[in-house]
């Protein structure tokens, strides 16, 4: 029954909103309507009437309250730098998106809305509180860089698999969780989300006890010890690009990328039809095999040299911009 009277309250929401963007013209985020957003949250005091008759600056607002206005796009909020909480609940938003210039959102409210899809959040790595309550989403998808999500509503919305969940175990400081009335919200479902997710406290709006922590990890062990060890191969496998990656830029930076290995080697027979034939030659192989072997240690000592080079010029130049930051503060 409370299964039941939760798809007829989404419904009727639903319902709700189709309604108003078929009879209400939607509404754009345009100056206009900013300043006046602004304005109307801004201090009435003396304060505010200074602001007001100086003029509004986008990039100094760290709060906007966007909800309840009709508006179907999220648009022309580059300027807000500094923009710290964001309400854009009980809209008709269909598409999350042009938030890239919001790095420094910490609070993202966009319930009661038309999403189908998380996107568009790869640029707010300080969000830490995400209300997607009451869209239409059918996965958990596209969040990788919200590392530091401690508050994360999805109920009320389309998702059918209970297994997305172990999506979020990612994020390491989610602590409170929601998900109910989503069509995998049945049945026992909270003791498969307590044991997926164990930094979770509150669940649903409910604190998780020690004893249903420790029966839900009893119950999907098995599952949970698989899913960790693959969690163990997949880190493993990150952190050696990780290194990868990062050596690749230590030898571009030191002018010796390509340098490295037997890799400057065979490209010279890269193109070569006739060299691999003639190095079958036995009288050809030693030879073969001694030039090879003098010009990648030739190529190691340039990348030697290059990298000593690099570490020097770096120290120098942290040396020049600590006393132009010492000058500064002088």
């Amino acid at each position: 029954a409370v299964v039941s009277t939760q798809s007829t309250g989404i419904q009727s929401n639903l319902s709700r909103m189709n309604r108003l963007y078929d009879t209400v013209e939607p509404t754009v985020i345009d100056e206009d309507l900013l300043k006046q957003c602004i304005e109307e949250q801004g201090p009435a005091n003396e304060a505010g009437r200074i602001a007001k008759k100086e003029g509004l600056d986008f990039s100094e607002v760290e709060s906007l309250r966007l909800d309840f206005k009709n508006i179907l796009k999220i648009d022309n909020l580059w300027f807000f730098t500094n923009l710290v909480k964001l309400n854009l609940d009980n809209n008709i938003i269909e598409k999350i998106q042009n938030l890239d210039s919001l790095i420094h959102l910490e609070w993202l409210d966009l319930s009661f809305n038309n999403i189908e899809k998380i996107e568009g959040l790869d640029k707010l790595t300080k969000l830490k509180d995400l209300t997607l309550y009451n869209n239409q989403i059918s996965a958990l998808e596209n969040m990788d860089n919200l590392e530091n999500l401690h508050v994360f509503s999805i109920g009320n919305n389309n998702l059918a698999q209970i297994d997305n969940v172990v999506y979020l175990r990612k994020f390491k400081e989610l602590k409170c969780l929601n998900v109910a009335g989503n069509p995998f919200a049945e049945g026992d479902y909270k003791s498969y989300v307590v044991a997926h997710l164990p930094a979770i406290t509150y669940l649903d709006f409910r604190l998780v006890s020690t004893q249903m922590r420790e029966e839900s990890v009893a119950q999907y062990q098995d599952a949970i010890d698989v899913i960790e060890h693959n969690e163990r191969d997949e880190f493993k496998t990150k952190e050696k690009e990780r290194k990868r990656i990062a050596e690749d830029h230590q030898l571009r930076e030191a002018f010796v990328d390509g340098l490295k290995g037997s890799a400057l080697f065979d490209d010279l027979f890269t193109e070569d039809a006739d060299g691999p034939k003639l190095n079958q030659l036995p009288q050809m192989i030693e030879a073969y095999e001694l030039y090879q072997s003098k010009f990648c240690k030739i190529c190691e000592e340039l990348v030697t040299f290059g990298l000593k080079e690099y570490e020097s010029r770096e120290k120098e130049k942290n040396l020049f911009l600590a006393a132009v930051n010492k000058a500064k503060e002088a």
